[in-house]
């Protein structure tokens, strides 16, 4: 584990990717920050470290209060505050509506039957 020193923190940016599918086609996903420091140093951190979703959540609103630029394409503050139910929801139909076969005519003609 690297330590980094608040004063030390450029840039966070927060992620979400999928970690794969879950039947029914809904996704499971893994969160992620990147940590970047004055020196060039970038640092991730994922949810996966650690042992349950509070401190991923805990360590995302420190950052987010401390650092000086945030990044967060996705929302992923605002998601993470909601209950799981709806942020989970949001992420499966962004996800769902990104599937490159999902907007194939021969899909459309088959979901309207």
């Amino acid at each position: 584990m690297e330590f980094i020193d608040y004063d030390d923190i450029e840039t966070v940016k927060a992620g979400v990717q999928e970690a794969g599918m879950i039947m029914g086609g809904d996704y499971l996903f893994k969160f992620y920050l990147v940590i970047f420091t004055k020196d060039d140093r970038a640092v991730r951190l994922d949810s996966d470290l650690f042992f349950n979703g509070k401190h991923f959540l805990m360590t995302l609103r420190i950052l987010h209060e401390k650092s000086p630029k945030w990044i967060d394409p996705k929302h992923l503050a605002q998601l993470l505050e909601m209950p799981n139910e709806k942020a989970y929801k949001i992420l499966n139909e962004y996800y769902w509506n990104k599937r490159s076969w999902h907007n194939t005519p021969l899909y459309r003609r088959l979901s309207r039957k």
